[in-house]
């Protein structure tokens, strides 16, 4: 899974270098975004309790390149940062990164309206990094997401969306281990989250 997390940014770049001469000629948004995301659970391995992270803050950003009248690649990042219950008690800080590359069709940019629903369909991975002494895990996910986007001009808009993201995880179970201690075991074959966001975008 380290090897998925190496390779993604290159193939993010390769992706981007064939796209370039028709995607950076006509549009690009660049749009940062915060959200409020929950959902998604743990169980602890000493008990078997099931625990779910916090639902909190997450920042990030989008980039979306067009490459026809109402299709985009989109790039997109975030972080949430949330805590757990520890398996002895305390509250255990675990960072929660998404990283997608997707799809989008943008209804209404053809036509060049200020008001324009889209959907996105997301592929990527989601990076668990726990404050405490422990190994991070990579996971592969998929999400897709819902919204609309209003540009004003070519270049300033608000941007709202909902984001459905699904993390898949390995049957027989994954755990964030250090120090010969495993503080969270979490298994079966997905974990969910959902957010929403608002962010502005910068248009060129």
């Amino acid at each position: 899974m380290k090897t998925l997390a190496y390779r993604l940014p290159a193939l993010l770049l390769l992706v981007l270098a064939l796209l370039a001469p028709s995607a950076f000629a006509q549009s690009v948004q660049i749009a940062p975004v915060v959200s409020y995301r929950s959902g998604g659970s743990f169980s602890l391995p000493t008990t078997g309790l099931v625990v779910r992270p916090d639902s909190d803050m997450a920042l990030g950003g989008t980039v979306d390149i067009s490459f026809k009248p109402t299709w985009r690649l989109e790039l997109a990042y975030s972080r949430q940062q949330t805590k757990i219950d520890g398996p002895y008690g305390g509250r255990l800080g675990v960072n929660v990164e998404n990283y997608f590359i997707g799809l989008q069709e943008e209804l209404g940019a053809e036509l060049d309206t200020k008001t324009r629903p889209f959907g996105t369909i997301l592929v990527g991975m989601t990076r668990f990094v726990p404050d405490f002494p422990a190994n991070e895990r990579t996971n592969p996910a998929a999400g897709l997401a819902l919204g609309f986007k209003y540009l004003p001009s070519k270049h300033v808009g608000l941007r709202l969306e909902g984001r459905g993201v699904m993390t898949f995880t390995p049957a027989t179970g994954d755990a964030l281990c250090g120090g010969g201690v495993c503080y969270l075991n979490y298994s079966g074959s997905t974990f969910w989250q959902w957010e929403f966001s608002a962010g502005a975008i910068i248009g060129f």
